[in-house]
């Protein structure tokens, strides 16, 4: 979104923020992959904390990737009810993604 379309961190937040609410209305899953090289850029980590605050919500579910299969496979559902899941990943060989969502702290 950033390289290949220039696109600016509200736009980013407009998209990530729509695709999250039509996801919603169908409690499905969604997974956004977050290249933390860029979104751990103080230019767009408010996109994150936009999206995160969003999900929230629709009452979202934000776990892991394996969490949400393992629950899943149990369940059937998302935890806790949740209108949908929203999965966060990015490059996890360099830093777990948890280390640039610690920066909205």
């Amino acid at each position: 979104m950033i390289d290949t379309y220039g696109l600016k961190d509200w736009q980013m937040a407009k998209i990530l923020k729509n695709a999250a609410r039509m996801v919603a209305k169908d409690h499905g899953a969604i997974m956004f992959d977050l290249h933390p090289i860029r979104i751990g850029q103080p230019k767009y980590i408010d996109v994150l904390r936009q999206v995160l605050d969003y999900g929230t919500k629709l009452d979202g579910w934000f776990p892991t990737v394996t969490d949400a299969v393992n629950y899943w496979r149990r369940h059937g559902n998302w935890k806790d009810g949740a209108s949908f899941c929203c999965l966060l990943t990015g490059d996890i060989d360099n830093f777990t993604f948890m280390d640039y969502s610690l920066r909205l702290l």
